[in-house]
């Protein structure tokens, strides 16, 4: 049996390019004075906004706690506000300010900048390939 090693290892593989590719957008994410924490909420947020801070919470993967936390700091930026749920009055729904949508754009952009520089050995159909590869993988 050969021996197993990091160059097998689709964890390793996955492990280092998400590093990589994290460190180039906490680096531009510090241009607009936000932090890579925030980027999993907002991504939810500029997909559908008025989300509970349960759906964030299961959506990003991460602790309650933790949701909780990235959403005290956004709400200081001005990037998101909390609304009572007009038919829950203990569940609150999280909704994106003007700011916050202003955000969209650029910082998509500069994510799609990211993916590209990390994706440009690849041909075209290539990266659609492995893209569906890995979200047939985790069930996305």
């Amino acid at each position: 049996m050969d021996k197993f090693s990091k160059n097998d290892s689709l964890g390793w593989h996955i492990a280092v390019l998400s590093k990589i590719m994290a460190s180039m957008l906490e680096e531009e994410l510090k241009k607009f004075d936000l932090k890579l924490a925030y980027w999993p909420t907002l991504m939810l947020l500029w997909e559908q906004e008025g989300q509970t801070q349960t759906d964030l919470t299961n959506g990003c993967q991460t602790n309650h706690y933790t949701t909780t936390r990235v959403l005290d700091k956004l709400e200081v930026c001005g990037l998101v506000e909390r609304r009572l749920d007009p038919k829950n009055r203990r569940v609150f729904r999280i909704f994106l300010t003007d700011k916050g949508r202003e955000l969209e754009a650029p910082l998509t952009q500069i994510a799609t900048n990211i993916n590209d520089q990390v994706l440009h050995k690849l041909e075209q159909k290539d990266q659609k390939v492995l893209l569906q590869l890995l979200k047939s993988v985790n069930d996305v």
